[in-house]
């Protein structure tokens, strides 16, 4: 295959994800229903994900026409990426902190604007740390930045894993405790927890699976150099290109992947689909249906009001069973 068969593949692809990544940024942005605390990494993540696909485009037409620098662009995606897993990051301990020591919302430890100090932090810290060692590293023999995503990556991807695992753990406990009370709505409100759960779970899932190939080719880049640069003829090896590719074909795919599990799993964002299809689409449900939809409703929104009120019991306000009890 060609190399021009080769970037005009990777190119559709990662156009694909900066078009659906982009319409996803901008439904969170303009629709009320969206625009929530904890949209806001997941507007980070889309935005990541459309900007590293745009450099990754603009990497692939400026390598296929050589002979022109794009060191640069490079340490762009470099950045991007390390912003995208510390985004992914974010949604854990986010989902960590309000499961394990704030279900209520009381103590006010996950806010908006806290959210979006974290979501700059993320971009200027990658950013940061590349520029200062471009500027500030005299030894050009050690390319420090080329280790730093892989080093990021692999203790992101373990602490996510860490937390994702142990509230899961916490919820289906909670579930199996709150079986002998009968009590459905609790029940209903902590699968609820356990579907939003999985549904980031999947997405750092697809961050493991998409990112951890370029970062071990970086990896590659700083242990093995003559595995990628043929010093004899000073071109690049060609199995180290394939595999370069594939890892920028994976990155483009995870962009895609992403959208697809926001929009598909997530309730909001199915809501947003469903309220903008017409009537005639949707299928029409007898009285009785809508009746007991609405007393559901009813019933679940009077519990989650009871939820809400501290137990007097717990010092803190807020009961060791109501971990699970959150608002998804």
């Amino acid at each position: 295959m060609s190399s021009l068969s080769i970037y005009s593949g990777l190119v559709g692809i990662h156009g694909i994800s900066v078009g659906m990544n982009a319409a996803t940024v901008a439904a969170i942005i303009a629709s009320k229903r969206l625009r929530k605390t904890q949209n806001i990494f997941v507007c980070n993540i889309a935005t990541v994900d459309c900007i590293t696909s745009t450099l990754a485009i603009l990497t692939l037409l400026l390598s296929y026409l050589r002979g022109i620098n794009i060191t640069l662009l490079h340490l762009g995606m470099r950045a991007a990426v390390i912003t995208g897993i510390f985004s992914a990051l974010a949604v854990a301990i986010h989902r960590f902190i309000i499961i394990r020591f704030d279900p209520f919302n009381k103590r006010n430890l996950v806010t908006a604007p806290r959210c979006v100090v974290a979501s700059i932090a993320f971009w200027l810290i990658p950013l940061g740390t590349f520029t200062a060692i471009n500027l500030f590293n005299i030894d050009e023999r050690v390319d420090l930045e080329t280790l730093i995503l892989p080093m990021v990556s692999f203790v992101s991807h373990t602490i996510c894993t860490v937390c994702y695992v142990t509230v899961y753990w916490t919820i289906s406990n909670a579930a199996n405790e709150q079986v002998g009370l009968s009590n459905r709505m609790l029940l209903q409100r902590i699968k609820q927890n356990k579907k939003v759960l999985v549904t980031f779970a999947l997405v750092v899932g697809t961050n493991i699976v998409c990112s951890l190939p370029i970062s071990f080719s970086y990896f590659i880049i700083y242990v093995r150099p003559d595995w990628v640069f043929n010093f004899e003829t000073f071109t690049l090896n060609y199995k180290f290109w394939i595999y370069a590719n594939v890892t920028r074909g994976l990155l483009g795919l995870n962009g895609i992947l992403n959208p697809i599990i926001y929009w598909s799993r997530l309730t909001d964002f199915r809501n947003l689909i469903t309220s903008n299809v017409p009537r005639c689409c949707i299928p029409t449900r007898s009285p009785s249906s809508h009746k007991a939809e609405g007393e559901k409703n009813a019933e679940l929104s009077l519990k989650t009001q009871e939820s809400s009120v501290p137990d007097p019991k717990d010092s803190g306000g807020v009961r060791e069973q109501g971990v699970n009890v959150v608002s998804t």
